[in-house]
């Protein structure tokens, strides 16, 4: 067979190849076709279908728009109607109430003037002592009876509370809490005495109303009578007893019912009081209305502002004013005494409340410090974490240049490889010269000894003079140098590499490597391990049998320092014997030829076998790991073809199953394919 037909039959399998991966091509591209076709309509029929959605959202919003409007409408026609009907309701039940409170008026005079002309009678038939301590029992007995007269109040506060904003529509000068006081003046008929007063409180209106809903429905003074289940109402009796001038003492009772109306922005107090002057106030009335309305400031800082409203009345049994004579006008006096006591009382629970809120703001601005305090510790401790953070970023960038010194090394082996394949072609060039002058001297030897016919005799001593074919070196000695020199450097990373490695670990004896791209895509990484269900010793053993005895072709033993541990065969391979493991170190280098001229693959592996944590006498196992890194590089460009990473890969799993195979057979047989014994 000559030189070109053994050429043509070695590339027909390549263009057999060539001819399937074609085929694939155009299938493929129909497919991209075919599915590219199909996303296309799935795309339009979703567009459409969004169109669709959203004009079938506008026309819902419009229709719910539209309901919305006429129950809004239909909700102002009802709360018209309904507000009508109930002023209308309310003002028959004032009128009525009116009518059966003077009733009431009426009948308690009739029965008063009934009761003191009994008295009077009995003071003409008794002693001066027995009739102070009459009057004294019948006051008493006066006193409880004011449950009617409650029950008549709490009727009017509803009709009091809607004249709120009649009475408070004016505005009012602001004062603070400290200088607020009640400036009560006569009418223009000096029938009513009224006051108006505003002051804003520098606290929040939650915290204002529910202090003044504190003070004005629990007041501790008198005895409270039940008007009712509701909490929003109460009922007070208390007498208050002054000494004039004169040393004597004078008596008024009282007889409040107060109401509270919470609103969506104001909370508004209505009193109805009735004072009854006792002792040298006999016979003296006081009829009183006030509003109290809180609502929030309306400046920028929190605050709440309290606006007033008071109306007294003062008259005689007879219906006339009492401040027609000198003793009408002391009991306006002592009205007007108690009302400023009710206000000092108000102006300390407020002064109170202010202390209570700057204590809180103290001890809010001290929270804040400690909250600055913890801020700034978190400061320091993120400062410690960015340091840390950099100081991580330096190792990675020490990482890199590790990942550097890799490349410089792959690329240097490259350097060396190309430098003995040159040195090997002019070699081959050399002994080629050397040979065809070799041959042309044969030839005319040859020709020289047929013209003297001793051609038989003649040839040997001329086949002698040629002598033998000059030696050549064999080829990758450099390049397995420079590998032998790296294996120490690269056993020295062991740890490093183990400790960085996510390992995927497999089912005993049935290995399946997982490869993954590093993130620049640089090289490619393996991580993996299995179990083997034997002890340390016979698991090493048999494993550094199978790798320092390679079956393949090109066996290299020069420059080999230590050729009972190392062994070569265009590729380079180290085991080290440690305490508790063994460790194989690979380094290995392939490279393309026909279509992948010019590619080639740098391979560098860490194998280690170790105990098992899990080893025991009945279930002994040893741990099986191989770590595996794969630089491919190329001189037609950065990029590496797929088809040449795949086929690698998939020549490097053949010899991972190659071996696994062979291990098992010397761990199950425990001998060498040759018949010799494995060692224990």
């Amino acid at each position: 067979m000559t030189p070109v037909e053994e050429v043509f039959e070695n590339n027909a399998p390549h263009n057999g190849l060539l001819l399937c991966e074609s085929v694939a091509e155009r299938t493929k591209l129909k497919a991209n076709e075919r599915r590219d076709r199909y996303r296309k309509k799935l795309r339009d029929e979703r567009e459409t279908l969004r169109l669709q959605e959203r004009e079938l959202s506008a026309k819902l919003s419009r229709l719910q728009e539209a309901d919305a409007k006429a129950k809004e409408e239909e909700k102002k026609m009802n709360t018209l109607a309904l507000s009508s009907w109930r002023a209308t309701a309310l003002r028959q039940k004032e009128k009525r109430l009116e009518a059966e409170y003077l009733q009431q008026q009426l009948k308690a005079a009739v029965r008063y003037r009934s009761e003191l002309i009994s008295h009077m009678n009995a003071l003409l038939m008794k002693p001066v002592l027995t009739t102070d301590l009459t009057c004294e029992n019948h006051l008493s007995h006066r006193e409880t009876q004011g449950a009617l007269l409650f029950k008549a109040f709490v009727g009017e506060l509803d009709s009091l509370y809607a004249k709120t904003d009649d009475y408070l529509k004016g505005d009012v000068e602001l004062s603070t809490p400290e200088t607020f006081e009640l400036k009560l003046r006569w009418n223009q008929d000096q029938t009513l005495l009224e006051s108006s007063g505003s002051a804003e409180i520098p606290a929040t209106f939650d915290q204002v109303w529910r202090l003044v809903s504190s003070i004005s429905l629990s007041d501790p003074r008198g005895t409270h009578c039940s008007v009712g289940s509701s909490a929003n109402t109460t009922a007070t009796t208390y007498r208050l007893t002054y000494t004039l001038d004169c040393g004597d003492t004078a008596t008024l009772v009282f007889y409040c019912v107060l109401r509270r109306y919470v609103e969506t922005d104001r909370v508004v107090f209505v009193w109805r009081t009735l004072t009854e002057g006792q002792g040298e106030f006999n016979h003296l009335y006081s009829n009183e209305h006030a509003w109290l309305v809180i609502r929030p400031s309306a400046s920028l800082s929190p605050a709440t502002k309290l606006q007033t409203y008071t109306r007294l009345k003062p008259m005689r049994l007879d219906g006339q004013p009492a401040s027609m004579d000198t003793r009408g006008n002391r009991f306006v006096k002592f009205l007007v005494k108690a009302d400023d006591e009710d206000v000092v009382y108000m102006q300390q629970a407020v002064q109170q409340m202010l202390e209570t809120v700057a204590k809180r703001r103290v001890k809010y601005l001290k929270r804040v410090k400690d909250k600055r305090e913890a801020l700034k510790r978190q400061v320091r401790e993120l400062a410690e974490e960015r340091e840390r953070m950099q100081n991580a970023q330096q190792k990675a960038k020490e990482e890199a240049d590790k990942a550097d010194a890799l490349a410089v090394s792959v690329w240097r082996a490259t350097c060396v490889r190309q430098k003995e394949r040159r040195m090997e072609s002019e070699e081959q060039q050399r002994r080629l010269k050397e040979a065809v002058i070799s041959r042309a001297k044969l030839i005319h030897q040859m020709h020289s000894l047929l013209q003297h016919r001793t051609a038989s005799s003649q040839l040997e001593s001329l086949m002698a003079l040629e002598g033998q074919p000059v030696g050549w070196e064999h080829k990758g000695t450099v390049l397995f140098k420079t590998f032998v020199y790296e294996l120490d450097a690269i056993h020295a990373q062991t740890d490093e590499v183990i400790e960085n490695s996510d390992v995927k670990f497999s089912p005993s004896l049935m290995y399946k490597r997982t490869w993954t791209w590093n993130q620049g895509m640089t090289f490619l990484e393996s991580a993996d391990a299995t179990v083997i269900p034997f002890g340390f010793e016979q698991a090493k053993h048999a494993v550094s049998f199978a790798m320092l005895s390679d079956p393949r072709e090109n066996p290299h033993s020069e420059g080999i320092e230590d050729p009972e541990n190392t062994t070569a065969s265009t590729y380079r391979l180290n085991y080290s014997w440690e305490s508790d493991r063994v460790v194989f170190v690979w380094r290995a280098r392939s490279e393309g030829q026909g279509e992948f001229d010019g590619l080639a693959m740098d391979e560098t592996v860490w194998v280690v076998v170790r105990p098992s944590d899990a080893h025991t006498q009945e279930n002994p196992a040893t741990v099986f790991e191989i770590y595996t890194r794969l630089v491919p590089t190329g001189f037609g460009g950065p990029r590496v073809p797929p088809r040449f990473v795949k086929m690698f890969v998939r020549s490097d799993e053949e010899d991972i199953t190659y071996m696994m195979r062979l291990m098992e057979k010397l761990l199950i047989h425990q001998t060498k394919p040759d018949g010799r014994a494995v060692p224990a």
